[in-house]
């Protein structure tokens, strides 16, 4: 949340993307609204897309299919997380298969929950790291040269306002993504 005193303008941040991730995020401008909202996350009543550019180290188990699971952070000192069977909160991501070029995979991503690094341990634990993501495998095996950064991008958000309105924020496919799958 950010107030500015100067001209009163208020700012309410509600969906946040990992520093090298590109896409969608939601505010508020009016402070009314953030329990609304926060609700609304909290139900996992917002639909969230992303796509993801992916390297195939395994084959996707299916043309569509979801992960279920717990997640932990597995570094103290570094911001990493991994599944675990044990204690952990709980994650859960749908996946769809939407083309594949070579040894590499174009997904969309949709997480119902909202963790930390969420769709970066269960791409990256299926066998499917999302390029340019040094922290999950995804910048080995020859990947460097097909990402320059983060190939993870929030396409869309989709959700419905207390007067039964239905909104729909979709940002443009980023260049990288239109280059490596010739869109």
């Amino acid at each position: 949340k950010t107030q500015q005193a100067s001209s009163n303008v208020y700012v309410g941040i509600h969906h946040r993307l990992d520093a090298p991730t590109s896409g969608c995020i939601l505010f508020t401008l009016d402070e009314k609204m953030n329990p609304f909202v926060a609700e609304l996350f909290r139900e996992s009543l917002i639909q969230k897309e992303y796509l993801a550019a992916c390297k195939v180290i395994n084959p996707p188990p299916a043309q569509q299919w979801e992960i279920k699971n717990q997640l932990e952070r597995a570094e103290k000192k570094r911001n990493i997380y991994r599944s675990t069977k044990g204690e952990g909160d709980f994650a859960y991501s749908r996946f769809e298969l939407l083309k594949t070029k070579g040894d590499v995979a174009l997904i969309k991503a949709m997480p119902i929950t909202g963790r930390t690094h969420q769709l970066r341990v269960h791409l990256s634990e299926q066998g499917l790291p999302i390029l340019g993501d040094k922290a999950y495998g995804g910048a080995g095996a020859g990947t460097s040269t097909l990402a320059t950064r983060l190939l993870l991008h929030a396409h869309k958000l989709s959700f419905r306002l207390p007067d039964g309105r239905d909104i729909v924020v979709e940002v443009p496919i980023p260049d990288e993504f239109k280059r490596l799958f010739d869109m």
